[in-house]
């Protein structure tokens, strides 16, 4: 069966996705802590000290995986990149998703590495050329 035209459901899936994340991060909230939606963007935390967490989330339908060019992850870091001014008090800046990420993955152990270990795994990526990439080196 095809879609309709209108047919807003994977769109409204990932928006309640993104507020479940965010009923979730409620429960983790401090005194003095604001939870912001849409604001920063998706989700995040301040504080009077400036941020706990800006995260972004991702949802997808079906057996997905983090890929050394996948949108999510580049498009994400892009925006915090350009938009640096307005996040940079943010103490983490997490992407939720609902991809997995394989055992051969270079972003595998990526919540386990320094920041320097992190760096240089995104200049190893780069360095890299394949066929499709437009995205990627935009």
């Amino acid at each position: 069966m095809t879609r309709a035209v209108n047919d807003a459901t994977l769109q409204k899936a990932g928006d309640i996705y993104q507020y479940l994340i965010a009923l979730r991060d409620c429960f983790e909230l401090n005194d003095g802590d604001t939870l912001q939606i849409e604001t920063n963007g998706d989700v995040s935390i301040i504080n009077d000290v400036g941020g706990r967490f800006q995260r972004e989330v991702k949802h997808h339908f079906g057996n997905t995986s983090i890929s050394d060019r996948d949108i999510d992850f580049w498009k994400t870091l892009a925006n915090w990149y350009v938009d640096y001014e307005r996040v940079k008090n943010f103490s983490n800046y997490i992407l939720s998703t609902t991809a997995t990420i394989k055992s051969d993955s270079p972003f595998h152990s990526w919540n386990n590495i320094k920041k320097t270990e992190k760096l240089k795994c995104l200049k190893d990526i780069g360095a890299t050329s394949k066929k499709t990439e437009e995205t990627f080196r935009n």
